[in-house]
Order: C-alpha cells, then structure tokens, then sequence
C-alpha cells in the first residue's frame, strides 16, 4: 500500500514544497531514507533532499511528512524521483 497525495501542483519561487507519503510495509526494515530527487525537463538532477533515518514494521502503516525549499530553484517545469534507500 502506497499513498502519495500532492497539494498543490504550483508552487511559488520562494516557497516550499511539503507533503505527506502513508505507506504499509511487508517487512521490519530500520534505518530507511526517503531521497527526492528534483529533475528538469532534461532529467538532469538539480536538487535532493531526504528525509530521517526512519523504522518500520511488518504490517504497519507508516506516514512521512517530507519538505522540499524551493527558494533555490528557478521557474520551469520538473520532475521528481523517489528513492527508498536502506
């Protein structure tokens, strides 16, 4: 189970970005990171960010709250990765 529910879909400059990921783990794990990589139109990287070490549990949902500053980022159109790294 994954939910990812991004409010809204533009963002001023100088702004941050902030949402919240629920998700339900099959297995204990500890020590997991969230990595958003921030891509432009030419899927080149321009910005990360992660969250916490974090824990989770077999068959317990979980939620991550993750912040994103924009103030660094010029106007334009982009994508993001996620990666769960342990």
């Amino acid at each position: 189970m994954f939910n990812l529910v991004i409010l809204p879909t533009e963002f001023q400059q100088d702004g941050e970005w902030e949402f919240n990921i629920t998700a339900k783990s099959n297995v204990d794990e500890s020590d997991l990171r969230l990595r958003l990589i921030l891509k432009n139109k030419m899927t080149s990287p321009i910005a990360m960010t992660q969250t916490v070490p974090f824990e989770v549990k077999a068959g317990e949902k979980f939620t991550l709250n993750v912040r994103f500053l924009l103030d660094t980022i010029a106007p334009g159109e982009y994508t993001f990765k996620l990666n769960l790294i342990s």
